[in-house]
C-alpha cells in the first residue's frame, strides 16, 4: 500500500477546496469511510461498489476517509483525506488505537465538507454515523447509516464492556442511531437485529454483486504453475482475512483429516497480510500438511476471479460474526462448489441448494470437503444451485438498481 503522501492522483484534495467546487448540492453524495480505503479487504471492497454505482446513477461523489489506502479515478469523483498528523500508515482490522485517532481527524474533515459544500445525502460507513447524524441534520441533509457490523458487539472486548451499565449506555446510543438515521442499510443477516431494536428503521440489506473477472484456462495453468499445484491435484480455496472468527485454524484441522481420502488436494490459503503467513504455516507443519498448504498474500480484487476458478471447491470455515462475509456473493458467482459451516450467518444467504453446509468442527468440515471431491454429482447440483441463485439476485445492473432504491429512500425521508 502506496503512502497517501506520495503521488496523489489529481482527484484528491487536501486542506482546500477545487476551484471548480460547486456550490449546489445537485446529486451529490458524501460518503464517510472509517476505513484504509481503498484497500482490497471486507468493508472498502463494498463500500467501492457503493461509489461505483453511485457515479453509474450520474451523482457526483465526495468521498472523505482515512488518509492510508488508495485513490481510484472516476468522472465526478472526489476523495477528502483526513488529517494525519502521527503519520500513521497501517490500519489493523477491528478496534485500535490508531483508528480512533483517526477517526477524529476524519470527523472534522467531515464537518469541513458540510460547511463548504451542499450535499443531497450524507452516507456514513460504521461509526461514523454518529457524528453525520448530529451535523449533517443541522443541514438538513439526510443520513445514510452504512451498518456493516453491530458496533455494540465489536466493542465486547473492551475492559468493562462485555455487560453492566456500560454495555446498556452503548445499546442505548445505538438504538438512537437506529432511530435518527433516515435509512439504514445493513449486511445481509443483520437486518433483523435492528428490527428487534428498532421496528420502525427503514430498513435496507445489501446485496452485491459478486465478482467478475478473467477466468480463462491459461490464467488457470498458468496460476497453478506459479503455486506450484500439480495439473492434476484437487484445490480447495479459502478466501479472505486471517482472522481467528474466519475459521483458519478449522480450516487446517480439517485438510489434516483429509490426508487419506484426498492425498494429492492442496488447500490454497487468499488473504494473508505481513506477518501472518508464519503462525498458519506452524499449524500446518503440526498438523502434517505443510507440503499441501500454499498460502497467498492479500491480492488485488480483479485478481481473484482467476483464483476462483482454478479451484475445485471454494470453502468459507467462519466461525463466528453475524454479518455475512462479502467473498460469499464472489464465491456465488464463481461457478464452483462452496462448502461453508452451517452457522446462522452463511444461513442469511446459503442453502443446500447452493452450498454443502457443515457443522463447525474439523471432522465435518474434512468429511463435506471429501464428499465434494469424491462425487462430481454433488458438484454439479451444488454449482447449478449458486448459477441460478447468482442470475437472479447478482449482477450489477441488480445491485446499481438496489443502490438506487435506497437513495431514494433516504432522499424522501421517513
Amino acid at each position: 500500500m502506496r503512502s497517501p503522501e506520495a503521488n496523489l492522483p489529481a482527484n484528491t484534495v487536501r486542506g482546500h477546496d477545487p476551484p471548480n467546487a460547486e456550490p449546489s448540492s445537485g446529486d451529490r453524495v458524501l460518503i464517510v469511510v472509517p476505513q484504509p480505503f481503498y484497500s482490497d479487504r471486507g468493508s472498502p471492497i463494498a463500500i467501492r461498489e457503493v461509489v461505483r454505482g453511485h457515479l453509474d446513477l450520474g451523482h457526483h461523489v465526495d468521498v472523505v476517509t482515512f488518509p492510508v489506502g488508495e485513490d481510484f479515478p472516476g468522472e465526478r469523483l472526489r476523495f477528502f483525506r483526513a488529517a494525519n498528523p502521527l503519520r500513521i500508515r497501517q490500519v489493523p482490522v477491528g478496534f485500535s488505537i490508531r483508528k480512533v485517532l483517526l477517526d477524529l481527524t476524519l470527523v472534522l474533515e467531515m464537518r469541513r465538507r458540510l460547511r463548504s459544500q451542499a450535499y443531497q445525502l450524507v452516507h456514513a460507513l460504521e461509526e461514523t454515523a454518529f457524528p453525520a447524524v448530529f451535523l449533517a441534520r443541522r443541514a438538513r441533509i439526510p443520513v445514510l447509516y452504512d451498518m456493516h457490523s453491530r458496533l455494540t458487539d465489536g466493542l465486547v472486548r473492551l475492559p468493562g464492556m462485555k455487560r453492566g451499565p456500560l454495555r446498556r449506555a452503548a445499546r442505548r446510543c445505538e438504538e438512537w442511531l437506529f432511530r435518527n438515521a433516515d435509512v439504514v442499510v445493513t449486511s445481509k443477516g443483520l437486518a433483523d437485529q435492528v428490527r428487534a431494536v428498532c421496528p420502525e428503521a427503514r430498513l435496507f440489506e445489501w446485496h452485491f454483486s459478486g465478482t467478475l473477472g478473467d477466468g480463462s484456462k491459461s490464467g488457470q495453468v498458468s496460476l497453478r504453475e506459479s503455486l506450484k499445484i500439480p495439473a492434476e491435484a484437487p484445490v480447495v480455496l479459502y478466501s479472505g482475512t486471517f482472522s481467528e472468527y474466519q475459521g483458519i485454524d478449522l480450516f487446517l484441522e480439517a485438510a489434516a483429516l483429509l490426508r487419506e481420502s484426498a492425498p494429492n488436494a492442496v488447500f490454497v490459503l487468499v488473504g494473508c497480510e505481513a506477518g501472518q503467513a508464519g503462525g498458519a504455516l506452524a499449524i500446518a507443519r503440526g498438523l502434517g500438511v505443510e507440503d499441501q498448504i500454499r498460502i497467498v498474500d492479500r491480492q488485488p480484487r480483479s485478481r481473484m476471479h482467476a483464483y476462483f476458478t482454478m479451484a475445485d471447491i471454494l470453502v468459507s470455515p467462519r466461525i463466528s460474526g453475524d454479518n455475512v462475509p462479502l467473498k460469499i456473493f464472489d464465491y456465488l458467482a464463481a461457478d464452483r462448489p462452496i462448502v461453508a459451516t452451517d452457522i446462522p450467518t452463511h444461513r442469511t444467504v446459503l442453502d443446500e441448494s447452493m452450498a454443502l453446509l457443515a457443522p463447525p468442527t474439523a471432522p465435518d468440515l474434512s468429511e463435506a470437503i471429501a464428499h465434494v471431491l469424491q462425487d462430481p454429482n454433488v458438484g454439479e447440483r451444488l454449482r447449478k444451485g449458486a448459477r441460478e441463485y447468482a442470475a437472479k439476485h447478482l449482477g450489477w445492473a441488480l445491485f446499481v438498481d438496489s443502490l438506487s432504491r435506497i437513495h431514494q429512500a433516504a432522499v424522501n425521508g421517513r
